[in-house]
């Protein structure tokens, strides 16, 4: 008998279990702490549509493009929707003060040539 299996939370939990591993992504660690994770998830999931397949139609999934889409969003805007929708969390729960500044792009750097 096959059941009917949401592939979005998967996906989305797998998306956010890369960005906690990842050292390199800005705030990583405040995502260890599991409120603010799961309003992430949520707000993943209120975002993007759900989709489903049947459990004998399921394959392991990967982290990259959104499963069973026709590209609806390119890698780098569901990337990017991430980035904001973490910093707006980290925002609302006022845990950006526990973070030092962190520059939005290397021209944003304080330059040390003359100094």
């Amino acid at each position: 008998m096959s059941q009917v299996i949401n592939i979005t939370h998967e996906w989305i939990r797998q998306k956010v279990e890369k960005i906690i591993k990842d050292r390199r992504f800005p705030y990583h660690s405040a995502l260890q702490i599991s409120h603010l994770r799961e309003k992430l998830i949520v707000r993943l999931l209120n975002h993007f549509s759900a989709r489903y397949v049947l459990s004998s139609d399921a394959r392991p999934m990967s982290t990259g493009t959104f499963p069973g889409s026709a590209a609806v969003d390119t890698e780098e805007q569901v990337d990017l929707f991430i980035s904001n929708s973490i910093l707006q969390i980290l925002q609302e729960e006022d845990v950006l003060k526990y973070f030092p500044a962190m520059p939005l792009s290397s021209a944003e750097e304080p330059s040390h040539w003359f100094g």
